[in-house]
This record gives structure tokens, C-alpha cells and sequence, in this order.
């Protein structure tokens, strides 16, 4: 059996299944160009920040990248153009 990890070394191995934390708002009418699902954006924050010996982004790279891109969009409005 193998033995537990010490407390304080966790690992990360991202996969596919997580979620955008922004992402383009596709309501007609709306008055904002993305939505910040907050969850999401917590769930990753702390799956990031709390990996001390192995951070593997895996299939969640493309996925993190695209909402940073999403997220940075917010910031330069003039040239926000949602993506998806």
C-alpha cells in the first residue's frame, strides 16, 4: 500500500472536465460581453495555488488559457470580441 503524501504536498493533475470561469454571455440583449462564474473561478484558484510538488495542467490547459484570454478581453473592452 502507499503510503499517504506528508501533509502540505498536493498534487494537481488537471483534465478536461473542468469548466470555463469566463465565458462569452450568449443572452440576447445582454449588456455584458462574459460571464465570471465565480465557482469555477475558486475551484481552479485553489486547485492552482495549493499544488506543491506536481502542477500538471494536462487537458485543463487549453481550457485555462481560454478563460485567461476571456478574463483579459474584460479589461480592453474596445477589443473584446467573445470567444468561446
Amino acid at each position: 500500500m502507499k503510503a499517504p503524501a506528508p501533509a502540505g504536498v498536493f498534487h494537481f493533475h488537471g483534465a478536461d472536465d473542468f469548466g470555463l470561469f469566463c465565458y462569452p454571455n450568449t443572452k440576447p440583449g445582454a449588456s455584458e460581453p462574459y460571464i465570471i462564474d465565480e465557482e469555477e473561478a475558486n475551484l481552479a484558484y485553489v486547485a492552482l495555488t495549493r499544488a506543491r510538488k506536481v502542477l500538471d495542467l494536462g487537458g485543463y490547459a487549453g481550457i485555462l488559457r481560454q478563460s485567461l484570454a476571456n478574463a483579459r478581453a474584460l479589461r480592453a473592452p474596445a477589443t473584446a470580441r467573445p470567444r468561446s
